[in-house]
């Protein structure tokens, strides 16, 4: 977080293309560890019977990024744009960039790598989280060392990778880089309207994965939430060309989208530490996240080219909705054989305090 906090500060520097292009680079590659590490860092803590749940508030923080990052931006951009000389874009470079240092050095003195070395746990506590723990289905009494090649060998860490690519990302390509200009085509013009209205689809996205969430870890069934998720975010992709022709109408279907993409993501992200053993989840949560990204790289630009050249978002999105029903496919095929993946009993001192 520091790392990835000061270089984007540090694109508010950048004197030309070749030290945006270095810059960015570095980015990515601070920005690459922090979210797989965050799941496996959240598998020490809370069994799987509550993952979804936890995982949910989580990606929470991608949802209110929505609700106040695109408001906040336009007033930074509107109203910090020629002081002391600076452009808007170098001001949100730099005040985006601060919280993530600020943030790290707290993370780094207040959190501990497991629950045993919490200081600010009680005895008590740490007998409970350890019970709720061990009584894991794919707990392991012995400390296991990451395993490079058992990572990339196993099959369903390609099979997570490929669903997450198809299903996640493009559907975050489209949420990320495509909600303004789908505002625009309805006729929303104003900036700050823009804004305003770009929010308001994970207000209600928030809600609805943390219901969903909720009902996943209860019913203890993780691949039908994941389904629903996706399908959500697919169909609201697919009516937003083809039937939406007005504010309201492209409003209420980002809507759809954006809420599926969040119960996708998060119950997506409490599906493979049931299924991958020890050794592999940290290297595989990693693969999982690069071999994600590859769909960021070719989707904008996928999108941008169809739209330049067939004058709409058609073709575009009927295309990437297609992605996405292909990974929800993946996913029911390769948990066919485990409908109700494997979670552990809820820990009825963990559901007092949840």
């Amino acid at each position: 977080m520091i790392i990835w906090g000061l270089v984007t500060v540090g694109m508010a520097f950048v004197q030309g293309p070749y030290s945006l292009y270095a810059t960015r680079t570095l980015l990515g590659m601070a920005e690459a560890g922090f979210f797989p590490g965050v799941i496996l860092y959240l598998t020490y803590w809370f069994p799987s019977a509550y993952r979804a749940r936890i995982t949910s508030r989580f990606i929470m923080a991608i949802a209110v990024c929505g609700i106040v990052g695109g408001p906040s931006a336009t007033w930074i951009m509107t109203h910090l744009a020629g002081l002391w000389g600076w452009h808007g874009w170098q001001w949100l470079f730099l005040l985006g960039g601060l919280p993530p240092v600020v943030a790290g050095f707290l993370a780094f003195g207040w959190l501990a790598d497991k629950p045993d070395n919490a200081r600010w746990l009680k005895k008590n506590e740490k007998i409970i989280i350890q019970q709720a723990m061990v009584r894991e289905p794919s707990a392991t009494i012995r400390p296991v060392r990451a395993s490079l090649v058992s990572a990339f060998s196993n099959r369903t860490v390609w099979l997570l990778s490929l669903s997450y690519c198809l299903t996640i990302t493009c559907t975050g390509n489209v949420v990320n880089f495509w909600v303004p200009s789908l505002l625009r085509a309805a006729g929303v013009q104003n900036l700050q309207q823009l804004g305003l209205l770009s929010a308001l689809p994970h207000g209600v996205g928030i809600g609805a994965m943390l219901l969903a969430c909720r009902h996943s870890d209860q019913h203890q069934e993780r691949r039908w939430h994941f389904a629903l998720g996706g399908a959500l975010a697919m169909a609201g992709m697919l009516a937003l060309p083809w039937i939406a022709h007005g504010t309201a109408e492209t409003l209420f279907f980002l809507t759809v989208m954006v809420a599926g993409y969040l119960i996708a993501t998060a119950i997506f992200w409490s599906i493979p530490a049931g299924l991958l053993p020890a050794q592999d989840r940290a290297i595989g949560f990693a693969l999982i996240n690069c071999c994600g990204q590859i769909s960021s790289m070719l989707v904008p630009v996928l999108i941008g080219f169809l739209k330049t050249r067939l004058g709409g978002f058609e073709v575009a999105l009927s295309l990437v909705s297609l992605f996405v029903g292909l990974g929800v496919t993946v996913m029911l095929a390769m948990t066919a054989r485990t409908a109700r993946l494997p979670v552990s009993q809820p820990y009825s001192v963990m559901d007092s305090q949840s």
